[in-house]
């Protein structure tokens, strides 16, 4: 199905919720930064006061979520020994 005209309600995004409320009468749960955990539910928590994060950001299952790399270096080789083989 394909509608003609302007898309109803443009606006939708930027609607102001308010208060914390009215967002979960939306189905939207609180989210909880890490930092402010206990060191038992999240590894960035623990401490006193506001810290910054460690060397390595991790998620509260304490896997890394950054800085993962994008190839695989098995393949990687392989690619490069192809490479020379065509060259030479």
């Amino acid at each position: 199905m394909a509608s003609l005209g302007s898309i109803t309600n443009r606006s939708y995004n930027d609607l102001i919720i308010g208060k914390a409320g009215k967002n979960r009468g939306l189905g939207i749960r609180p989210k909880v930064r890490g930092v402010a955990k206990n060191p038992c539910d999240h590894p960035h928590g623990g401490g006193n006061g506001k810290k910054g994060k460690p060397v390595v950001p991790s998620n509260a299952w304490a896997s890394v979520f950054k800085w993962k790399h994008t190839t695989d270096k098995k393949i990687d080789k392989l690619k490069r020994r192809l490479y020379k083989k065509i060259i030479s």
